[in-house]
This record gives structure tokens, C-alpha cells and sequence, in this order.
């Protein structure tokens, strides 16, 4: 018998009762079978006792149903409320960027060449998308509910006395909130991240006094690197969340010290002095009427968290590059301040970044004194601080949004930065190489390719056409003047039958726009080639075959590809021709040329070596057009007739590149991949 229990006096026998049989006859009572009701009625009452002995024995020893009893005993004043959701959904919040942000902790690593990486392999870790995009999306929610949170106690008047200090720990808390938020988002290591950080270290830059210092401080040194990623690793992991964790605590402690501020009494009416005292006939348990709705709308908040989580997971852009266009943008949050320093002359911005926000949490902090000027000049200071200041925020952050959708130029660079994240995503699939995630798309093709052409060879040449609209819109260049031929699909059978075809072999795509519009080759081709051929005639045909021979050749004189896919010949050709057919193909164009066609007569081709023009051997190979780009007037090519610029002339020199060059041998091999359509992916 447990110690409270008390003991309970037999009830007396009646006449009718039978008399108990003496001790010696009498059977010891064996509980019920198992099978019966009695038994299970008989367990769950044996159970429940042990239970209630073990929980007293935590208790005597911990005294923990003492420390809950405040929040099973607690009532609401004037009833449960729906709007008293928000600071429970707040908590919850918190709860799960922490929980969260733990998780992530294991497989993070704070270092500049490593954290783009880290993140990557975690969005590939099973879970591990969802788990960031629950960390991203709650983190914006909490930014979110925590604000309509303050705006609603303003609009209450639950600062009033004596609950200044939870207002005051509130206030304070929703900035701790967004430097945590600030300080997060560059841990991705990616390119708009440094781009945030060099943001960040402008604004602290700015601070009158001992700006510069805070910037190197934050930084670790004079530029952003490895230290600033741990530094603001620290800051985001450690010193923020025990700050606001500890006001927090306080916030909750002076919440259930004073209670909650009953809607109709004087103290939210207007009168500062009088503590809410709240009447026991008109109080509702917390426990389950409030917790019921807490627990609804958490769930409702938590559901869209794990459907946006889902749907669309946080944002991880490009690692960084050199030379990379960028607009950064603040997020959303930030975005009134972004548009904020637009009226305010660069030395002045101090004033956007910092004064006025610092001055904004003063004011919200003073809530509670302003408020003891009279009703009237309380109610103006609440509703004019929450409706105007969302007027305020709402009108500077769609104007800044509504420019930014109206820049096509900022478009532009943002669709460029996604397909770069795209790229970099696709390439670490296939693993990060030892020089880290910088290099993954440095050294790409795809990517480098297109920015090389427009650097240095779109003032002449074109490459857009039919060839490359399956590449995607950043491979399409227009020429900034026509000068040159168009270098779309250069080597294909496809690009080769154009050059043979006496209709084209003058136009823009090929002579037309060149000196040589009048040349030798313009001229055979139209001359020579296709002398005395009628249109629509046999020998017309056969004249075709023969130009799809010699393009076959010629394609096939490309070789492989040394990242993968299909070889060159088999690009853009001729559907008459089965990929089987091409080999025996190439062979008869070979003939063609040295024979019928005598291309030998003014190229070197195939060990013929009477001619003085382009030299055909290894046409459209990696080597071949390497070579040729860098030294375009070298005597294997144009020679004295050149009108190309010479981007590596220069051999190196005990191995090292020579300075005088315009493009390094690797950027060279860069173009020289991305025209031949060679990269990783193609297959």
C-alpha cells in the first residue's frame, strides 16, 4: 500500500453471508487466467500502480511535477484567443531553426574551400535537402511571425507596466533574429554568399569611428576569406542564439510572472498604473483550451514549412568565380534598407544602414514610457508606429522589388547566376575536385566557353544557328561586326557542307563578311566546283554525295571527344547516312580530295604537301584549333595573310606561361572545347 493511501475499515457481514472457511481449508487466490477480462483489468491496475511508484520516486527526488505546475494551473484571462497563437508559434519556430540548425552543424565545414562543398554534399545526404529547406524556410517564418508577434502586443498594450522589461527583451530579441538570419546566409560559401559578406563589410566599413576596424575584425583581414566564414560561423552558431536564447528565458519568465493582459481591462484601456488583475470566474484553463490552438496553428505553420521545404529547397547559387557580373540583393526583409540608401549620398548610407534602424529599435523600446504621456497620445504612438512602419517597410520594399523586375539587365545577370548553380551542381554530382568547388566551373567548358567568345572573339565572329540552339540561350553570341565566319557547329558535316555550298560559301555564315570574300576558295567553290552542274540534274546528286563525302572527312578529321559524347562526325549530319556508314564515307571523301576534288592543290592533307593554304591535317581537333587560336598566323595556317589577333604566340618558357600572351594554353583549351561542343555532360 503506498504511503497515501488510507486504510479502509471491511464491511460487516450479514447474516445471509456464509462464514469464511477456517485458514486450513481455505485455497491462496491465483490471479485470473490470461485469456479472461479480469486478468487484463487485473495488469493494467498493476501497471498503473507501478507507475504512479515509480513517477513518486522521480518526484521525491527532483521535485518536477512542482516545476510544471505553473503551466497546468495556468488560465487566460477573458478566455482562449486565436491571436494569442502568435507567441507560441514564435517559440515553436525557434525551436525547429535550432533543432534544425544542429543537424546541419554535422556536416558543415566553416572554411572558404570547403563550405560550398559541404553544403553541396548535404543537399545530396539523404534528408539532408529537407532538413536545409526546413532550417531556410523557418528561419524566414520566425522573421516573419516574430514581427506580426510585436505588432500585435503594440497593438494590445501588453507593454504596459508591469511588463515593461518582457516588452523591452522582445524588442531587442527581433534584431538578434535578423543577425542571425545575416549572418547564416553567407555560410553556403557560394557566390552571392561572398557577395553578401563584401555587402555586410561595407555597411560595418561605414560606421563612423571604428568602421574599418569592425569590417577586419568580421573579416579576419583586410579581405574576405577563410577567417570571415569562421567568424561568421561563430557568430551565427554560438554567440547570437546563447544571446537570444537567455532573452528568451527572460522574455517567458517575466510572461508567466505577470500573466496575460486581459483585453477588456483598465490596463489596456489606457491606464498605465493598474495591474492587470484577473478574476477567477472569468479565467479559462491554458491546458487544453489555449494549447489546443497553439498546437493547430503550429501545425498549420509547420505543414507549409515542410511543403516549401519540399517544393523548393533552399537556394544554394554557384561557388565563386573570377571575373563573375554580380548585383547583390539583400533578402527580403532587407530590402526597404537596400532601397533606403538610394536617397541618401554614398557617405551618408551610415545613415540608412545603421542610425536610422538604431533609432527605430530605441523607439519601439520607449513603447512603454511614451505610452504614460495619456490615451490618446499612446493609441496615436501604437497604431502610427505598427500601420505606419508596415507602410513604410511595404512601400520601399515592392519599389525596390518593382525596379529590380523592370531591369532587364539585372534579370539578365540573376538567369545567368542560375544556370551557373545548375552547372556547379551537375559537375560536383560527379565529384569536387582537391582544389576545391572554385575550380568546378573554372575550368568548365560549358561555362567558360561562351564568356572567353564574348571577350575575345565576338568584335568578329558569330556563333549562333541551328548548331548550338540546343545548348542553351548563353551559347547563341551575335557578332558586334560581321568580319568573320560564324563558328556554329565549326567542324560538323553540316558546317562543312555550307562551306562547300556555292549559295552560302559567300555569305555572312562563312566569306561573306571577311577579306576573303573574293578569295581562292570563294572562288573554286563557285567556279570550280560546281562548273557545268545544272540544279535538279544527276550530276547534281552526285555532286552532293561527293560534298557529304568530303564533310564526313573532314568531321572525321575532328576526332573524339575528350570529355565524353559523341564524336564531332557524328554531329549535325546528314540523316541519309547511318552513324555505320560514316567510316567507309570519310574514306571516299578522303579520295575525293587528294584525287577528283584536288583540295591538295592548295592544302597540305594526308601527306600531300604541295600546297600553301591551311593546312587540312587534324582539321577541327582539339590540337589543331588550339594551335590555331593561339597563332593564328603561324605557316601551318593563314600565314602572311592572317587578320586574326595573336592571343599565345609566345611559347612558354621553362614551363611557365609567357605574360606577354593575351589567353593562357588553359583558356585556350577552354574555347577550343566549348566551339567543338566537348564538355562534361555531353553523353
Amino acid at each position: 500500500m503506498s504511503e497515501n493511501a488510507s486504510p479502509q475499515t471491511p464491511p460487516a457481514r450479514t447474516p445471509a453471508d456464509p462464514a469464511p472457511a477456517p485458514a486450513a481449508e481455505r485455497r491462496p487466490t491465483t490471479a485470473p487466467p490470461p485469456e479472461s477480462a479480469g486478468s487484463r483489468g487485473w495488469m493494467q491496475a498493476a501497471l498503473t500502480e507501478r507507475s504512479a511508484a515509480v513517477g513518486g520516486w522521480v518526484h521525491e527526488r527532483t521535485g518536477h511535477r512542482g516545476a510544471f505546475d505553473w503551466f497546468a494551473n495556468r488560465t487566460l484571462p477573458g478566455g482562449a484567443r486565436w491571436r494569442y497563437v502568435t507567441g507560441p508559434v514564435c517559440l515553436g519556430l525557434f525551436a525547429v531553426v535550432f533543432a534544425t540548425g544542429l543537424a546541419l552543424m554535422t556536416g558543415y565545414v566553416p572554411s572558404a574551400d570547403a563550405a560550398w562543398a559541404s553544403v553541396h554534399h548535404l543537399e545530396r545526404t539523404p534528408g539532408g535537402s529537407m532538413l536545409r529547406g526546413l532550417h531556410y524556410w523557418a528561419t524566414h517564418a520566425l522573421i516573419l511571425a516574430f514581427a506580426v508577434h510585436l505588432g500585435r502586443l503594440m497593438l494590445s498594450a501588453a507593454f504596459r507596466s508591469p511588463r515593461e522589461l518582457a516588452w523591452v527583451s522582445g524588442v531587442l530579441l527581433f534584431p538578434l533574429l535578423v543577425t542571425a538570419a545575416v549572418t547564416g546566409n553567407p555560410l553556403s560559401g557560394s557566390q552571392k554568399a561572398f557577395e553578401q559578406i563584401e555587402v555586410e563589410g561595407a555597411i560595418l566599413a561605414g560606421t563612423p569611428g571604428a568602421g574599418p576596424q569592425l569590417k577586419q575584425v568580421l573579416f579576419g583581414g583586410p579581405q574576405a576569406g577563410h577567417l570571415t566564414l569562421t567568424h561568421l560561423y561563430a557568430l551565427h552558431v554560438a554567440f547570437i542564439p546563447l544571446a537570444a536564447a537567455g532573452l528568451v528565458l527572460f522574455h517567458l519568465y517575466q510572461l508567466l510572472r505577470w500573466g496575460t493582459v486581459r483585453p477588456e481591462d483598465p490596463l489596456a484601456a489606457g491606464n498605465p498604473d493598474t495591474v492587470n488583475q484577473a478574476h477567477s470566474s472569468e479565467e479559462t484553463p491554458y491546458v487544453p483550451n489555449q494549447m489546443l490552438r497553439n498546437a493547430v496553428a503550429f501545425a498549420a505553420v509547420f505543414g507549409l514549412l515542410w511543403f516549401m521545404a519540399g517544393r523548393q529547397p533552399a537556394p544554394l547559387d554557384a561557388p565563386p568565380g573570377e571575373g563573375v557580373e554580380s548585383m547583390p540583393r539583400p533578402e527580403w526583409y532587407f530590402r526597404f534598407l537596400f532601397e533606403l540608401r538610394n536617397y541618401f549620398p554614398p557617405e551618408m548610407e551610415f545613415v540608412a544602414t545603421g542610425a536610422l534602424p538604431t533609432l527605430a529599435i530605441l523607439v519601439l523600446a520607449a513603447v512603454p514610457w511614451i505610452d504614460r504621456l495619456g490615451h490618446r497620445v499612446g493609441a496615436a504612438a501604437r497604431y502610427s508606429i505598427v500601420f505606419g512602419g508596415l507602410l513604410f517597410w511595404c512601400v520601399l520594399t515592392i519599389g525596390s522589388m518593382s525596379r529590380d523586375r523592370a531591369d532587364r539587365h539585372y534579370l539578365e545577370v540573376r538567369r545567368a547566376a542560375h544556370v551557373r548553380a545548375e552547372r556547379a551542381a551537375e559537375l560536383a554530382d560527379r565529384g569536387v575536385p582537391p582544389d576545391g568547388p572554385g575550380s568546378l566551373l573554372a575550368n568548365d567548358p560549358k561555362t567558360r566557353g561562351p564568356e572567353l567568345f564574348r571577350a575575345h572573339c565576338a568584335a568578329c565572329h558569330a556563333h549562333t544557328g541551328p548548331a548550338v540552339e540546343s545548348w542553351g540561350p548563353d551559347h547563341s553570341i551575335e557578332a558586334s561586326e560581321c568580319n568573320a565566319a560564324n563558328l556554329a557547329g565549326f567542324g560538323s558535316r553540316r558546317w562543312m557542307r555550307g562551306l562547300l555550298d556555292p549559295a552560302l560559301v559567300d555569305s555572312d555564315a562563312y566569306f561573306g563578311c571577311t577579306p576573303f570574300a573574293e578569295g581562292g576558295m570563294v572562288g573554286y567553290v563557285k567556279d570550280d566546283l560546281w562548273l557545268f552542274v545544272e540544279p535538279g540534274s544527276e550530276e547534281a546528286e552526285e555532286k552532293r554525295t561527293q560534298i557529304a563525302a568530303v564533310a564526313a572527312a573532314m568531321a572525321a578529321e575532328a576526332g573524339p571527344r575528350v570529355h565524353g559524347g559523341p564524336p564531332i562526325a557524328l554531329d549535325h549530319g546528314d540523316e541519309t547516312f547511318e552513324p555505320e556508314a560514316l567510316p567507309a564515307l570519310a574514306e571516299q571523301g578522303r579520295e575525293l580530295m587528294i584525287g577528283d576534288l584536288s583540295c591538295t592543290g592548295c592544302h597540305n592533307f594526308a601527306g600531300e604537301e604541295y600546297g600553301d593554304s591551311l593546312t587540312l591535317d587534324g582539321y577541327g581537333s582539339r590540337e589543331w584549333l588550339a594551335d590555331f587560336i593561339a597563332n593564328a598566323g603561324h605557316e601551318r595556317f593563314y600565314g602572311e595573310e592572317n587578320a586574326m589577333p595573336l592571343y599565345a604566340p609566345n611559347a612558354p618558357v621553362d614551363g611557365e606561361e609567357d605574360p606577354s600572351n593575351t589567353l593562357t594554353r588553359n583558356e585556350i583549351l577552354l574555347l577550343t572545347d566549348w566551339l567543338r561542343g566537348d564538355w562534361v555532360g555531353r553523353e
